[in-house]
């Protein structure tokens, strides 16, 4: 048959038995063979992509062993874009096509979800895990130092520790002898100004467009990377939501969790509370504990009861028989799979059990957020209304930012997408007589 007679009988089929999870896998693999083996187009239809991860197995499977081997210029939603053409980095997995309708929806209702094969695999085993985990050894006695000054309030307390020795018997005399001194993890902040190849990830088109796209915003401004080192033998990260972590004034944040190894059912991943992103009277009503190991002022308040709190799960008040979980982790994930979150969803996660768990979260705001007041009096304090845990990664540069101001630009929370935006914020530092920390291909 001629390229077209092709195209249209699988479209024909794909439409007629969309509600057959088998035939609908075979049209599709080899709608996906044929077109681009002709090179006419990648087919993708939003229906395809509605199925969750653990449901799709044969679909995934079809899929993968239908694809011929991949020509060097891929066709894809975001590499084919007219921007990207000649600037197309190696992170993105070859079997990308941009953020489907689902992933979008789930992020918009719950405040996560999960974007499977965003990555290719061996950039993170072969280029981005080495790296990281070279440098966090290199760096470990200042995640320790870290660590004593969240807990103890004082710089000059932590920067008075010479080892890792010092930052734990610092904290074990802050605890007491018989407290069992352990930590969620070590936290290694801004990677990207220091590694290539993770500067070259957070500037990439693959996570800044894909940050764009999840938020509903035409532009991003990297805000962080972090590398988070759960070791065996750590404790649980207590709930959390990264906002009020963070110095800016804004609803639109989200960050991206890319684990360095692949997770099992029972390995340490991000749990994440659906919808309580959105949950406004939870902070409204209910007093917040100040830190890590301190319990909550009030003895009835619901951050003692989320999981009761979010609970959605049974049948539907309509009877369509409706089940939605209130606790996510997506396990298990391969290598190359991301979690996406809110800057105000609720999160934790378990111990490391059995092997080491890092992970590199890389999270972006709204170029236009403005930096609060009183973040500003907070990044060397403990007198700002949010918490002062990522106060590392930005005293050095949030006094340089006049607060309330919006459309800042600084070379240390560059803007990254759009990329028109990403060289003018560029061109203006070196015109400033500031060098930009952009590095060269990103």
């Amino acid at each position: 048959q001629s390229a077209t007679e092709i195209g249209a009988t699988i479209f024909k089929g794909t439409f007629m038995t969309k509600r057959h999870n088998l035939r609908l896998t075979f049209h599709v693999a080899v709608t996906h063979w044929c077109l681009n083996g002709l090179g006419i187009l990648a087919f993708s239809h939003p229906s395809i992509h509605r199925r969750e991860h653990d449901a799709s197995a044969t679909f995934q499977t079809t899929l993968f062993l239908a694809s011929p081997p991949r020509r060097s210029k891929s066709k894809n939603s975001i590499a084919n874009s007219p921007q990207s053409k000649q600037n197309t980095l190696p992170q993105q997995h070859p079997s990308f096509r941009g953020v489907d309708i689902r992933t979008q929806l789930d992020y918009a209702r719950d405040g996560h979800a999960v974007i499977r094969r965003l990555i290719d695999p061996q950039y993170v085993t072969r280029t981005l895990q080495p790296s990281l985990l070279k440098h966090a050894k290199k760096q470990e006695l200042l995640a320790w130092r870290q660590k004593v000054e969240v807990v103890l309030g004082s710089k000059e307390l932590a920067d008075a520790c010479g080892s890792v020795t010092a930052c734990q018997e610092k904290l074990q005399r802050h605890f007491g002898k018989d407290h069992d001194l352990t930590l969620p993890f070590l936290q290694y902040f801004n990677n990207w100004q220091h590694i290539k190849p993770v500067a070259d990830l957070v500037h990439s088109e693959t996570l800044a467009r894909t940050a764009a796209q999840l938020l509903g915003i035409p532009s991003v401004r990297l805000y962080q990377d972090s590398l988070f080192w759960k070791r065996v033998g750590d404790g649980p990260t207590p709930w959390h939501a990264d906002a009020r972590m963070a110095p800016f004034d804004t609803s639109l944040m989200i960050t991206f969790w890319i684990p360095l190894q692949a997770l099992n059912t029972y390995d340490s991943a991000l749990i994440f509370c659906s919808k309580s992103h959105s949950d406004f009277a939870l902070p409204f009503w209910n007093q917040a504990p100040k830190d890590d190991c301190d319990a909550s002022p009030e003895e009835d308040s619901e951050w003692f009861r989320l999981e009761e709190r979010y609970d959605t799960s049974g049948p539907g008040d309509d009877g369509s028989g409706f089940s939605s979980p209130s606790l996510v982790d997506y396990l298990p994930m391969c290598v190359g799979d991301v979690t996406v979150h809110s800057g105000w969803t609720l999160h934790s996660a378990d111990p490391a059990v059995e092997q080491d768990r890092a992970a590199l979260a890389a999270t972006y705001v709204d170029s236009r957020a403005p930096i609060r007041s009183d973040a500003v009096l907070s990044a060397n304090t403990n007198e700002g209304r949010g918490d002062n845990e990522d106060a590392w990664s930005y005293q050095s540069w949030v006094h340089e930012v006049p607060p309330r101001k919006r459309n800042f630009r600084h070379k240390h929370v560059p803007v990254v997408w759009p990329p028109s935006k990403a060289t003018k914020s560029t061109s203006g530092q070196k015109k400033s007589g500031r060098q930009s920390s952009k590095p060269k291909g990103s």
